[in-house]
């Protein structure tokens, strides 16, 4: 499955959860949200701006050359999807909230039920793709803080 999907977004992060985490009370910093990461049902990315991304979800697929070759910072992390819906978030908000409004900033995809090793390539188009590219300069140049 390969799938592109635009994701407005409310805030400074992208959430990557199962629908079934919608509006369960928990916020980025309480207890409930540290065990979610570890545990693995959430999988949060923070970014510098408010901006919307275009997420390709690629699902039993191997990535393209120029997807392999052309990004500038990964995110690696297990994610837990019982429920087989994907929820890609704009911010946190799908998680606190039970209101009708906080969809707005949330696109579900339908993928298979089960436990995934995801990867979260970034590319210098998206949010923090100029982050990215600025600590790869960085690295690369032997100036990286010690």
């Amino acid at each position: 499955m390969r799938r592109d999907i635009h994701v407005p977004n409310e805030s400074d992060g992208f959430v990557f959860t199962s629908a079934g985490m919608g509006g369960k009370g928990i916020s980025p910093g309480d207890r409930d949200w540290a065990e979610a990461v570890r545990d693995c049902p959430l999988l949060p990315l923070s970014i510098e701006s408010e901006d919307a991304a275009n997420v390709r979800i690629v699902v039993d697929e191997p990535l393209d050359a120029a997807e392999l070759g052309q990004w500038v910072g990964v995110v690696r992390s297990g994610l837990r999807i019982p429920d087989g819906k994907l929820a890609l978030c704009g911010g946190s908000v799908y998680l606190l909230e039970t209101q009708p409004w906080v969809e707005e900033f949330v696109r579900f995809v339908e993928i298979p039920a089960g436990e995934y090793r995801a990867t979260l390539y970034c590319y210098a188009s998206a949010p923090k793709g100029r982050l990215c590219v600025s600590i790869r300069s960085i690295a690369r140049s032997g100036n990286a803080p010690r």
